[in-house]
């Protein structure tokens, strides 16, 4: 997924999620060894979207 900033920054994130628990978390490309963990709410959002 690709981000783009307010600065026109682009920036790309891997997005893994458990659709079952709709637990997900990011990973920028540029630093693969942090992993952002989504808030509960963010999560579940995003996993109904991608689910359509």
């Amino acid at each position: 997924m690709t981000v783009t900033y307010e600065d026109s920054k682009a920036v790309q994130y891997s997005v893994y999620m458990d659709f079952e628990t709709k637990n997900g978390f990011l990973i920028k490309d540029s630093n693969s060894e942090r992993m952002l963990d989504l808030r509960k709410k963010n999560s579940e959002e995003l996993a109904d979207l991608l689910a359509k």
